[in-house]
């Protein structure tokens, strides 16, 4: 169950000597909680991604012509015979239409610059990572009474109790999902658009499209070992997606930003437990993205660490109002930004309750504007508006990932 209030923006800045944090403990007196970013990732981050030395079920070789309907029939017919590995052998597949990996597949090349995957343009995702089968079903909303909900609380109080059962599902309201596809992934190659779609002004219907899109109740299931070149959007995980690595990707962008209506995204977050690990943004100087941005009211935990990008104007923050529960960890991007964007956009206004940000290596580290107050550990901190802090001050987050997985708790 997630449940923010509207009424209270929390930034947690940890000094510079923490090295372990108590995920039990509340950090403010209306009993907030850090959240424990250690369960972001595949199974949790509990389990190994699959080898990658895992025999394949089919083997393809490049062919002359479009081969979209070659790999996806390849794909289809492993996913029938209960899942497994597709692989692709060194060559170019030029794909006119958009790959669809189902429940258990997995679609692997031989090696970034080997195996590489062509598309004229992005007027659809060129890899979609599961399909749901059925849909939700949502019972009948019941009244939190609680004055105040905290950050990371394991209890609420509702005015009826009926409905309810253990180990139930619940989305504020008794909630039943639909099938989850699961055990998908897609690595080892790279992903080219001809002409590039890099920069293009959004709205372009022709480059609006991703090169991975992980659809909605897709779980447990990974992006890893990439090259992209040529996309404006690179990968978005939608609402209700979970427990997603993204590890070991690099973004080209390869053509100057017209920002005439903003900028695109290289890592759109609209799921949960999503892990994004050891990932770049290179390219042109006169190139504009946000890095890692989350969207309208994102739940996490979700974490990023060990991001790099190259470009002057590059920035990993929440992006539209209201996500909660962001790690940003040993960064090297242009910007960090947890803050109020006002009427920005669609009008985001405050993007993130229960924001950190650890070892950053970065021009702007932290921006907040118009923040009502800061809390750090023990005392709040009010400060006018527009304060904000660089990295190396005293303000600093260190929160190393090692010591999280060390000491992770469940209770």
């Amino acid at each position: 169950m997630l449940v923010t209030s509207a009424f209270c923006f929390v930034t947690l800045v940890l000094p510079l000597h923490a090295t372990t944090i108590d995920y039990r403990k509340a950090w403010t007196t209306k009993g907030d909680k850090i959240p424990n970013f250690s369960f972001a990732g595949y199974h949790e981050s509990e389990s190994a991604l699959p080898s990658l030395s895992s025999s394949a079920k089919k083997t393809l070789s490049p062919g002359s012509g479009d081969q979209h309907a070659t790999i996806q029939a390849a794909l289809d017919e492993v996913f029938q015979d209960g899942g497994g590995v597709v692989a692709l052998k060194a060559g170019t597949f030029a794909l006119s239409s958009g790959l669809l990996i189902q429940n258990g597949t997995i679609l692997r090349g031989a090696g970034i610059g080997k195996t590489i995957l062509t598309v004229k343009d992005l007027s659809e995702d060129v890899v979609t990572l599961g399909k749901t089968s059925g849909k939700e079903k949502k019972g009948k909303s019941i009244k939190i009474t609680d004055d105040y909900v905290p950050a990371g609380t394991g209890t609420v109080h509702v005015a009826d109790a009926r409905g309810l059962s253990l180990g139930m599902e619940v989305y504020v309201t008794p909630y039943t999902p639909p099938t989850r596809p699961s055990e998908m992934g897609i690595e080892n190659l790279s992903m080219r658009v001809k002409p590039s779609c890099s920069g293009r002004v959004l709205g372009d219907k022709t480059c609006s499209s991703a090169a991975v899109r992980i659809p909605s109740w897709t779980t447990d299931s990974w992006v890893r070992n990439l090259d992209l070149t040529g996309f404006n959007n690179h990968i978005g995980l939608l609402e209700s997606a979970s427990r997603i690595t993204i590890t070991t990707v690099t973004m080209n962008r390869d053509g100057p930003t017209d920002n005439d209506k903003g900028y695109a995204l290289d890592i759109a977050i609209d799921g949960t437990q999503v892990l994004v690990h050891n990932v770049k943004t290179l390219g042109k100087k006169d190139a504009r993205s946000y890095s890692v941005a989350t969207q309208s009211l994102t739940p996490g935990p979700n974490a990023c660490i060990g991001y790099e990008a190259e470009q002057a104007v590059e920035s990993i923050e929440p992006h539209q109002r209201w996500a909660h529960g962001f790690l940003n960890e040993g960064s090297k991007v242009a910007a960090v930004l947890f803050r109020n964007r006002g009427g920005a956009g669609s009008g985001h206004g405050w993007t993130i309750n229960n924001g950190q940000s650890a070892s950053v290596a970065s021009d702007k580290f932290l921006s907040v504007k118009n923040t009502r107050c800061i809390l750090e550990l023990q005392r709040v901190l009010c400060r006018h508006a527009g304060s904000s802090w660089r990295a190396g001050t005293k303000l600093l987050l260190r929160l190393r990932w090692s010591k999280i997985q060390e000491g992770r708790r469940r209770d």
